[in-house]
């Protein structure tokens, strides 16, 4: 480091660098890589190991989750240093850089030309997993397929296995051969090194899927060999409740009822355990279709668990249970205003499941008790940071850091909604909010970013005009009126069926035209419009007879 510090042109400043990322490479210490090297190519940019250094870089950064500072890096060496020693390496870490971004059809071509070029590297064979794997994400399940099963064939004792049988599950189950698909998940089961992750989902796609094909004793049996394995990181509540449906499809509620009862007695406890919530969600629809007499038995039993609960003192099942029998239609106004007020305290945070968390978030805020709210939002992300009761929570905390004028807290909320949850609607809308905050804020860059990522998704094909419409007021903002003319004009033009957004686009490119001096331009755009019958009730046909009239007098 003194070396470097003192003598940025000295003859040994290359090796001496080089050497010194190296040695923080490999003690895994990748900010340090990063600061090292980002420097020794500020100060020698064509440093004598540069496809070296970059290539730290690009790990370093792959490994922060620098994503794209890592597609740059590997980029650049597979773009201006074709031949070197760490192209092969350059190659297959873009395409996992793109891959981990989902950026699939931008990963694919990276892995196969390391099949292509470099098919005997020790990365041919996770390059053939990793384009199969692009392939799926894609929709292209054909080829996927057949890379899978060349997979299989040629990497007999590859520790992907497992992991390839599952995916083949998946391509089965997404084309609607469920058969196939449980045969596939079943193999891949099997497999001891399957993480945990992709063990569960394919156990738990397996049950469904025989439910589906309203095999129920197979079901049940498949997930009574689930709960018999007792792997690590197994959701056993969940596998409790699928039987439970399956008994339920089978004609047998007073089964179904005791089995969910069991579960919730028994791992009721342990607040993590996210199964125990939707069995009892599921508890009260079945109790009420059940009617009587299952339906007042079950309920009984279970004030009976909560009477022992209490005098146990097992807060976490107590808080469950409670929350639940307010949808006992045998409990009375008096008995939920006292469970109400017996929940709704801070010191129960702790204790407090995720059902239970997310009940105090929403009747915290209906009480006016906006802190607890708050802090029940707070746990939830912390204690059960990825699942779906989460996103209610951040998206509450982003909610009220807006109203308390807190926008870059508010930013980081809606920034993690639309990584975690990617492709979900919600994954939009935090999208959307992004959009208007960055513009809020005069971050058009990053403003404009977020409508361009949210216009990329087919899965978001009905929000494109709202986006379309953002886009052209950012544009707007930033006083560029022919560009965002173009993209109000957009609207109508190809989505003519978003009436709501339709009416908003004519009136907004008729006020660009107008400030570009375009007044007759103006006026034509507004009189297409007010001559479009099938849009003569949107609001927007008064507006614009008022502007019309306004840009007649300019005349």
């Amino acid at each position: 480091h003194e070396y470097l510090d003192r003598y940025p042109r000295g003859p040994h400043y290359d090796a001496v660098s080089l050497m010194v990322g190296q040695v923080y490479a490999a003690e895994q210490n990748w900010p340090k890589v990063l600061r090292v090297l980002g420097k020794a190519l500020e100060v020698s940019p064509k440093h004598e190991d540069i496809a070296e250094v970059l290539f730290l870089l690009g790990y370093a950064s792959f490994m922060e989750e620098k994503l794209s500072d890592a597609q740059t890096y590997f980029g650049r060496i597979v773009r201006e240093y074709p031949g070197s020693e760490r192209e092969v390496d350059a190659l297959y870490w873009l395409g996992m850089s793109y891959l981990f971004d989902r950026k699939y059809e931008e990963a694919r071509p990276h892995f196969d030309r390391v099949l292509q070029d470099f098919a005997a590297s020790m990365y041919a064979e996770d390059s053939l997993f990793r384009s199969a794997t692009c392939d799926y994400a894609l929709g292209a399940y054909d080829p996927a397929e057949r890379k899978l099963l060349r997979f299989l064939d040629r990497y007999p004792e590859s520790k992907l296995l497992g992991e390839a049988h599952v995916l083949l599950g998946d391509i089965s189950g997404a084309v609607g051969e469920l058969e196939e698909a449980v045969r596939r998940y079943t193999k891949g089961i099997e497999f001891e090194n399957l993480n945990v992750e992709l063990y569960n989902h394919a156990a738990f796609r397996t049950g469904e899927m025989l439910r589906e094909l309203k095999r129920y004793d197979d079901a049940i049996r498949h997930f009574e060999a689930y709960i018999a394995r007792q792997r690590e990181g197994s959701n056993i509540p969940l596998a409790i409740y699928w039987m439970g449906e399956c008994y339920w499809d089978k004609g047998e509620p007073e089964r179904t009822l005791g089995l969910f009862l069991e579960a919730v007695e028994r791992y009721g406890g342990d607040r993590m355990e996210l199964g125990v919530d939707l069995i009892l969600e599921k508890f009260v629809d079945r109790t009420r279709a059940a009617g009587r007499p299952h339906g007042e038995e079950a309920w009984a039993r279970l004030r009976a668990l909560l009477r022992r609960a209490l005098e146990e003192r097992r807060y976490t099942l107590a808080l469950r249970l409670e929350r639940v029998l307010m949808y006992d239609s045998g409990t009375s106004d008096a008995e939920k205003a006292a469970m109400t007020k017996f929940i709704l305290r801070e010191e129960n945070l702790r204790f407090a499941s995720a059902g239970v968390l997310e009940w105090i978030v929403d009747n915290a805020t209906a009480a006016n008790q906006p802190r607890l709210a708050r802090a029940a939002a707070e746990t939830l992300i912390r204690d059960f940071t990825e699942t779906d009761y989460a996103l209610a929570a951040r998206k509450l905390i982003a909610e009220q850091a807006i109203a308390e004028g807190d926008l870059e807290l508010a930013i980081v909320q809606y920034n993690i909604i639309r990584e975690v949850y990617a492709t979900s609607d919600a994954a939009a809308d935090a999208l959307m909010m992004l959009g208007r905050l960055y513009t809020q804020t005069e971050q058009y860059d990053l403003a404009d970013a977020a409508y361009r990522d949210l216009l990329g998704a087919k899965e978001w094909r009905d929000r494109w005009p709202e986006a379309l419409y953002a886009r052209g007021q950012l544009w707007m903002a930033r006083r560029k009126f022919e560009e965002a003319s173009a993209y109000f004009e957009r609207i109508y033009v190809l989505y003519g069926g978003h009436k709501a957004w339709v009416g908003k686009a004519y009136l907004a490119r008729a006020e660009c035209l107008a400030k570009l001096g375009r007044v007759r331009a103006a006026m034509e755009t507004l009189d297409e419009l007010l001559g479009r019958s099938d849009l003569s009730d949107l609001p927007e046909m008064a507006a614009a007879r008022e502007m019309r009239q306004k840009l007649e007098g300019r005349l």
